[in-house]
């Protein structure tokens, strides 16, 4: 309850000191003057949004869903706008971190910046919106937005600072979301660009259908080590009567896979999403080989092959269709697929009809399927590049 503390000095006289008891409002309003007060610390649901704008945080409140958070932090934010814990502040109303890049000054867009965020993002819609709506009221007024990135940043490259192509020869990777930034004084600016990736492991073992389906099936010696045990061409053949019967095997299903045409084909409940070209390597382990694959390292090897590693890497937009990105939940090999007629052999995507032949698998009394065949879950995206690789041991 409030305290009512009188004011007039001790030499008031009575006719003051019944003038004030008579002016005095306290009696009146003390009650909602508590009432005032106790609102400010817990303030009840239908004062927030006037409380946002008391405090100036209008334009802040379309990029945090949290209006408690806001109103708990909009004003500390305030204080240190346009400094790196402006950024670090608002980042954390949407659950992300991140760091900071400012490009060289010898660069002709000095001021721009580009974010490093601590975790892979929930999803585009909204999450990207506010951010980018955020970055662009926390930034210096001078500063604008270039791009986000997580696990998969391609720099534009520079050519010991010259002016070949006015030092830069292509240009970061990513994709934008929209025309124009959505931050209110940066409408004529450039959007920033996203840039996301994503790795999915297939490890199995080949099967024997599979690799009957593929024609390079090889029946194991029966036991016995030696190469003249095994049934296999010996047209091209690199083997020397050395080598076990198991490496010889290997190494003629590997060799008779690698640079083989291929394509990752995703499939959704309701259909083919796509099929991305693929590349087929026989790999062996290796100490610094090219390709780290399931916490190892793997270099192409066809004398003496341990795995074939087929791998691939969608673009940017790919799977994203009718205004929507659609998940994969299934996803396969398809081998000796090839464009239909009208369109260039080398494409890096097929749609859901324009791919004709391939191999698929007869697993009776199931439909056929495709190569390795497997279940997944690969939400589709603008700013994300999906690396998938199948690993077929031997």
């Amino acid at each position: 309850m409030t305290v009512h503390i009188p004011v007039l000095p001790a030499n008031a006289t009575d006719f003051e000191l019944a003038l004030a008891a008579v002016l005095d409002p306290h009696a009146r309003l003390a009650d909602a003057v508590e009432a005032i007060r106790a609102a400010d610390h817990a303030p009840p649901v239908p004062f927030l949004p006037y409380l946002v704008w008391e405090y100036g945080l209008g334009e802040v409140s379309p990029y945090v869903p949290n209006i408690f958070a806001l109103l708990a932090e909009g004003v500390r934010w305030q204080r240190v706008r346009s400094t790196r814990a402006a950024i670090d502040r608002a980042l954390t109303w949407l659950g992300y971190a991140g760091t900071l890049e400012w490009q060289p000054t010898r660069r002709r867009w000095w001021n721009g910046v580009q974010l490093a965020l601590g975790r892979f993002r929930d999803a585009e819609e909204p999450d990207l919106d506010r951010i980018e709506g955020l970055m662009g009221l926390s930034l210096p007024f001078r500063s604008d937005f270039l791009r986000g990135h997580r696990d998969y940043d391609v720099r534009a490259a520079e050519t010991g600072w010259t002016r070949t192509s006015a030092c830069m020869l292509s240009d970061w990777s990513g994709a934008r979301l929209h025309a124009a930034t959505i931050a209110p004084h940066r409408q004529n600016a450039w959007a920033p660009k996203w840039s996301f990736g994503r790795e999915w492991l297939v490890d199995q073992a080949a099967t024997q259908a599979d690799l009957t389906a593929l024609g390079v099936w090889v029946e194991p010696g029966a036991g016995s080590p030696l190469w003249s045990s095994l049934t296999v061409p010996w047209a091209g053949d690199i083997s020397h009567w050395t080598d076990s019967a198991d490496v010889i095997r290997r190494r003629a299903i590997a060799t008779a896979l690698d640079g083989r045409r291929c394509w990752v084909r995703f499939e959704d409940t309701t259909g083919i999403i796509g099929h991305a070209r693929a590349r087929v390597r026989a790999v062996a382990a290796a100490v610094g080989g090219e390709y780290r694959v399931a916490g190892q390292d793997w270099t192409c090897r066809t004398d003496s092959p341990t795995a074939v590693l087929v791998s691939t890497l969608t673009r940017f937009g790919d799977g994203f269709s009718a205004g929507a990105g659609r998940t994969a939940t299934r996803m396969g090999l398809l081998f000796d697929a090839a464009p239909i007629d009208g369109l260039k052999p080398a494409i890096p995507w097929a749609g859901p009809d324009v791919l004709a032949g391939g191999l698929l698998v007869e697993d009776p009394p199931a439909p056929d399927r495709l190569v390795a065949e497997t279940a997944c879950a690969i939400p589709f995206g603008r700013t994300v590049r999906e690396q998938v690789r199948f690993l077929l041991r031997l």
